[in-house]
């Protein structure tokens, strides 16, 4: 499937402040929503192999829950990995694996170009601006779009570092 080209903007037409203004809202909303989210997958994987560990154990879950759970065996096929071709051709072939290994032990740098936008210290849009980007952006109601706001995001930015009002993002040349 071949992909498709990304459409060039006219950038001559665009209102960067609006644009600087929509991206710093969809990004403090998009980090408050992801960090939420976070906390929850990372409890499911946290409990899903405690679970494990208890059915493995013998412990198998009351067949009068709602939910239920079971531990089975499937296959997939996979590539290999980098690390895994490499750590295979030194095991194969180890006269000739020294500068393999060696190369992967090092360490360079390389330049990146980043966009660095956010918040300047002590200022915040009013909540009216958060709330109409959810509506905008997302497509949910009114109601609903400032209900998640009040009770749920606003909390969460409010809770946030002030270094962490500032994003960058890595540009591809």
């Amino acid at each position: 499937m071949a992909k498709k080209k990304k459409q060039q903007t006219d950038i001559s037409i665009i209102d960067t402040d609006a644009l600087l203004e929509e991206t710093v809202i969809a990004g403090r909303l998009g980090r408050a929503i992801a960090s939420l989210g976070g906390i929850l997958t990372g409890t499911e994987k946290h409990n899903g192999e405690l679970l494990y560990q208890t059915i493995r154990a013998g412990k198998i879950p009351s067949q009068k829950l709602l939910v239920t759970a079971e531990i089975v065996e499937e296959t997939e096929t996979k590539k290999y990995s980098p690390t895994e071709i490499i750590d295979w051709y030194v095991a194969n072939f180890p006269k000739n694996a020294g500068p393999i290994l060696a190369k992967k032990q090092e360490q360079y740098t390389k330049p990146k170009t980043l966009v660095r936008y956010g918040l300047k210290e002590g200022k915040d849009f009013d909540d009216q601006r958060y709330i109409d980007a959810l509506i905008i952006k997302s497509g949910i109601e009114p109601s609903e779009a400032k209900a998640l706001y009040t009770r749920v995001l606003k909390p969460i930015l409010e809770r946030q570092e002030e270094e962490s009002r500032l994003a960058s993002l890595t540009m591809k040349d």
